[in-house]
């Protein structure tokens, strides 16, 4: 977490967070989705820790939410992610011919969660 994530140590969020970090540094370390995914599902432990926090998470989005749903929340962050990573690339990038993000492309992600994400956010499931 950087130094103004107010997330409390142990809390749910941060147990979340910290896995999601972790998964990400190791997937940037060697780009490898599938053995990434078989190192997630052998961790039991960790595995369980994810599913407690989550579980505490979804039940306080749905009293404490905004309105905007779950699903709708991830796709819309996805998207914003994704685009301003593309626009920074191109930027750093000026020099090179590089095809503009399309439209309605399904967007690849390891997806750890529900396949209701991969039917309602339009995205690709790598693993």
């Amino acid at each position: 977490m950087n130094s103004s994530d107010k997330t409390k140590i142990g809390s749910p969020a941060f147990i979340v967070k910290s896995i999601h970090k972790r998964h990400r540094r190791e997937f940037l370390k060697n780009g490898k989705s599938k053995l990434l995914w078989q190192q997630i599902v052998k961790d039991k432990k960790t595995l369980r820790e994810y599913a407690s926090a989550m579980d505490v998470l979804s039940r306080n989005w749905e009293k404490d939410g905004d309105g905007v749903s779950r699903t709708e929340w991830c796709r819309r962050k996805l998207t914003d992610y994704i685009q301003k990573r593309h626009a920074k690339f191109c930027k750093q990038h000026a020099d090179t011919e590089i095809q503009p993000l399309p439209a309605n492309q399904k967007l690849k992600v390891l997806d750890v969660g529900r396949r209701v994400f991969t039917v309602l956010c339009q995205l690709l499931r790598i693993a």
